[in-house]
């Protein structure tokens, strides 16, 4: 009898989104279970409409008993944790500079903005090169990866 491990995971729900998930995820030995959309309360506004989150939840399950599961678990955990190493996006450098100019007439607020482009532009430096890096990473574990499925 086959030992599985179970695992959910949510995603946007377009047939993209859920396409591109669950491709991820068979890329690493899981296969689709089962799935369904769920939409969750988020608050009310003023008028007292009621608002809701929709996502798409996909059930998952893995053979430990796969014969390259102990490599597959390994790749997976390499592809994420190299994923998790990208810094947070700054923000674009355009819109900073929008926002600049917008706080001038208030009380030099934008004068503070502007002085912390270069700062911004280091940011900016550092994630695109976090990106050029940690990507091709993750991309050859995921690859190696399919290889093993």
């Amino acid at each position: 009898m086959a030992n599985y491990e179970f695992k959910e995971t949510k995603c946007y729900p377009s047939d993209a989104a859920r396409n591109a998930e669950q491709q991820l995820w068979n890329d690493f030995g899981w296969e689709v279970t089962g799935m369904d959309t769920r939409q969750v309360f988020t608050h009310t506004d003023s008028q007292g409409t009621k608002h809701y989150s929709t996502s798409t939840y996909i059930q998952l399950r893995r053979d430990k008993e796969h014969r390259n599961y102990a490599k597959l678990a390994e790749l997976q955990d390499t592809y994420f944790s190299t994923l998790n190493m990208v810094p947070r996006k700054p923000t674009p450098l355009g819109a900073y500079i929008f926002q600049s100019i917008c706080c001038i007439p208030l009380f030099g607020l934008g004068i503070i903005f502007l002085l912390l482009i270069p700062a911004l532009k280091k940011k900016i430096k550092k994630y695109n090169e976090a990106v050029a890096t940690l990507q091709p990473r993750a991309d050859a574990a995921r690859e190696q990866a399919k290889q093993l499925v």
